[in-house]
């Protein structure tokens, strides 16, 4: 790796990386690089929950399947190719990349990418995508290590569910977008009152996680196993009906399944958002052509106003 592009997520000044290619520092700050990968935040926390999940299903997405999925879902979310060789050059963040399911889309085209995520998932990514167009660091979507406006294209498909508040995290993601630039997100749809078996299985989720996100990977893991075979006995009458709402994944895949489990009970933060309110954040966050695309969850595209020129 080298030094280029990365700034202090706390001072914002530039780095600069030392002779043994171990450290970014600034002034009084340094920061790890290990595996050529900057470190700007620990794996502490609910991170060792996702670095967990992601060393147990990193080869998910990269199955033939796998792959299919991803690339649709891309398309699905954002309504472009992006191994389309007519779109320009950009500039582009991948916000919570996981184990890198749609970096892996950018792998070896004209665009240069950044993939970040918070937990050691990044390790992962770059195992599963590294090419020289792909540049990859752990750090906090709330503390971007990168200069103000020099995105041309972000997006964020995983991360926005976990976040405290929404609208911070958004207003530092455009922070990190140039006017004009492009916005893509994904986020978790609450559940309307009419879909009655949805909300039961939310609210067993929400159970559930009154204690998992504090649970070892020793407990966790043999749980979410447990879960997941319940959906094996969907078929037994009135009791399959029942325990049906014990599972909060109904993928037919059982790796899919627990992977998705997991992911489920290991956070302690996972909002549901309205419609409306996504919508508004995005205009205080000075967005507009803001675009809907259909979809199980909220799933918007919005462009970055431009700068006003002197006299408008």
């Amino acid at each position: 790796m080298t030094d280029e592009n990365w700034v202090s997520p706390y001072s914002g000044n530039p780095l600069s990386l030392d002779s043994t290619f171990r450290t970014l520092f600034c002034d009084d700050e340094e920061f790890p690089v290990t595996n050529g990968i900057p470190r700007f935040v620990d794996n502490a926390g609910i991170t060792k929950n996702w670095s967990r999940q992601w060393s147990i299903w990193d080869k998910l997405h990269f199955s033939v399947d796998g792959q299919k999925q991803s690339y649709q879902s891309f398309l699905d979310k954002f309504g472009f190719d992006p191994k389309n060789p007519k779109l320009p050059p950009m500039r582009i963040l991948d916000s919570g990349c996981g184990s890198g399911q749609y970096a892996n889309l950018f792998k070896n085209t004209q665009h240069r990418v950044w993939c970040l995520d918070s937990s050691q998932a990044i390790d992962y990514a770059k195992k599963n995508c590294d090419a020289s167009n792909l540049m990859f660091c752990q750090a906090d979507a709330n503390r971007l290590p990168f200069e103000d406006e020099f995105f041309d294209f972000i997006f964020d498909t995983g991360t926005l569910a976990h976040q405290e508040d929404l609208s911070f995290t958004i207003n530092h993601l455009a922070a990190k977008l140039r006017p004009g630039g492009v916005i893509g997100i994904a986020v978790a749809k609450a559940i309307a009152d009419e879909f009655v078996d949805q909300r039961r299985v939310e609210k067993v989720i929400n159970i559930y996680r009154l204690i998992t996100p504090r649970l070892p990977g020793f407990a966790l893991l043999p749980l979410v196993s447990f879960i997941s075979s319940l959906y094996n006995l969907r078929h037994l009458g009135r009791v399959g009906r029942w325990l049906r709402y014990l599972v909060p994944e109904w993928h037919d895949d059982p790796e899919w399944r627990k992977c998705y489990i997991h992911d489920y009970l290991s956070s302690q933060i996972r909002n549901r958002q309205e419609e409306r309110d996504v919508l508004g954040i995005l205009r205080d966050c000075n967005f507009e052509n803001i675009l809907v695309r259909e979809g199980f969850e909220i799933r918007v595209i919005a462009t970055k106003r431009p700068l006003k020129s002197k006299g408008e």
